[in-house]
């Protein structure tokens, strides 16, 4: 009897929080719903952030496109200077044998390898002065991504803060009010009643439930016992065949 004035009284208590937790949440319900309605200012620095770093790895990408380009043209110009070499060793050797039409043929390739080689040297040092350039912008980037990250963090940590001073303010400011309170307790005590009918249901359906379950229990050790009895039998069985058997050999 006590268990059950005990329980009562902890279902009026749930229930008395339970009907100021759902007043609370219509408050919470419609603070959220008008910040819903605004752009989410945390989501937005996240957004703009993550464009930060996207600028960043265009620039880095573009850093490798120029170096690949300058580098290709530094080989293409180092094997013309080869082929100058070889050209010179040719117009020497042509005039040794009196050769002059060929020496002079070898000495016009050299000359216009020489120019091409020279295009091909500017063009990769115009690259590196734009490689150096871009490298520059990099390091701003990079330090303004540093910067903006630190920003970003406090931001965040203070919109937080504000928001929740806002939640906190607006809560108490309407609390009670628009309350009906003759209501509200009118509905907890037909809770209440119906919670107590509904504990002494279960109350006499757990009492069935009980019995149900002894009397399956019962049941279930005799279907065991058997089971168990005839596994005996059947051992015993077993080892009478074994003993006349061994006493047959």
């Amino acid at each position: 009897m006590l268990n059950h004035k005990f329980y009562i009284y902890v279902v009026y208590i749930v229930v008395y929080m339970g009907i100021i937790e759902r007043t609370s949440r219509i408050i919470r319900g419609t603070i959220n719903n008008l910040l819903s309605k605004a752009e989410d200012p945390n989501q937005q620095l996240d957004l703009a952030y993550e464009e930060l770093k996207d600028d960043l790895d265009k620039i880095n990408n573009s850093l490798v496109d120029l170096k690949t380009e300058r580098k290709r043209l530094e080989n293409k110009a180092q094997e013309l200077q080869d082929d100058v070499e070889e050209h010179n060793t040719q117009a020497r050797e042509a005039m040794r044998q009196d050769k002059e039409s060929l020496a002079r043929e070898a000495l016009e390739r050299k000359k216009s390898k020489i120019e091409q080689a020279d295009t091909l040297r500017n063009q990769a040092h115009n690259i590196e002065e734009k490689e150096e350039s871009l490298k520059s912008k990099r390091n701003e980037m990079r330090e303004k991504i540093r910067e903006f990250k630190r920003k970003k963090e406090t931001a965040k940590a203070r919109h937080t803060a504000a928001e929740a001073e806002v939640n906190i303010s607006e809560t108490l400011s309407d609390v009670g009010e628009g309350t009906n309170v003759n209501g509200v307790m009118e509905d907890m005590d037909e809770e209440i009643e119906e919670l107590e009918a509904r504990a002494d249901a279960m109350d006499e359906f757990r009492e069935e439930e009980s019995i149900e379950e002894n009397i399956d229990e019962q049941l279930e050790d005799l279907s065991t016992q058997s089971n168990v009895e005839d596994e005996l039998s059947s051992i015993r069985e077993e080892l009478d065949k074994e003993t006349v058997e061994d006493a047959k050999n």
